[in-house]
């Protein structure tokens, strides 16, 4: 697929972060990405909560350590780091005083590649990165205890799965996603675009708050594409008409159903 998006101009929203498959990839094939952040990553409101959940899960609470973002490494990894908790998934440690060593599951290609950056071992993951299926490849969980750290806007599908199925499920919010502040001349470049790429509701709702009644004609002509039904739902909310979902919604998967859709219509 090399140069398959030369001469493509895309918009891309997601919060800025280092090692993003979505602009990394869409540069690589060739595109001019316009790197419009719509939200950004905030500290969680209480880390102190995010400490108490770190010092449980060095003291051997949980059976699992369930992450579905890559947003909710870093906070995780700084307060074990900090707290002096070492390697967290150290299989030859100590359990702790509860006798047990958490596995870890990681939702999506990116969410383990952090926790792989950490130092971190990734124990499953399931094949598609949703969070049904998430809760299908922890299989019987009954009587696990389970830690599950999220960002303040995620869904309530992964905890009353796990919880349905008999689980203690201790939630910790490690991030927030909040607005960026946005450069009114960073918008006016918006136009002329071939692809818009959404990889979260909160950043097509980032977008939509700050054109409003300019969104669907700064858009217009370009392909929408979302990562996932969720997000595709979020853009549908703000009136767009969405083009282009992959099958598996992982941002390299986002990608390659970028280069194919723009194949087909050309």
């Amino acid at each position: 697929m090399a140069g398959a998006l030369t001469g493509r101009r895309i918009l891309v929203t997601r919060a800025a972060r280092p090692h993003d498959p979505l602009a990394d990839d869409l540069a690589r094939l060739g595109a001019t990405v316009l790197w419009l952040p719509t939200v950004r990553i905030a500290p969680p409101a209480d880390p102190g909560a995010v400490d108490a959940a770190v010092m449980a899960w060095r003291d051997g609470r949980y059976d699992w350590v369930v992450l579905t973002s890559a947003n909710a490494v870093p906070p995780l990894a700084e307060a074990a780091a900090r707290l002096g908790a070492g390697r967290m998934d150290d299989r030859a440690a100590d359990a702790g005083r509860h006798g047990r060593q958490a596995r870890i599951c990681a939702v999506g290609p990116a969410t383990a590649a952090a926790i792989e950056r950490a130092g971190w071992r990734v124990d499953r993951q399931p094949a598609t990165a949703t969070a049904h299926d998430l809760v299908a490849a922890l299989g019987a969980v009954a009587g696990q205890h389970i830690l599950f750290a999220h960002g303040d806007l995620a869904g309530p599908t992964v905890q009353a799965g796990l919880e349905a199925g008999g689980a203690v499920v201790d939630t910790v919010v490690a991030y927030r996603t909040v607005a960026a502040e946005i450069d009114p001349d960073r918008l006016a470049e918006i136009g002329d675009l071939d692809v818009a790429a959404f990889a979260s509701g909160s950043a097509v709702r980032g977008l939509a708050a700050a054109l409003g009644d300019r969104l669907a004609p700064a858009l217009a002509g370009a392909r929408i594409a979302c990562i996932g039904p969720a997000t595709a739902a979020a853009a549908r909310e703000c009136g767009l008409a969405v083009d282009i979902v992959p099958s598996q919604h992982t941002a390299r998967d986002l990608v390659a159903a970028i280069v194919s859709d723009l194949e087909h219509a050309s």
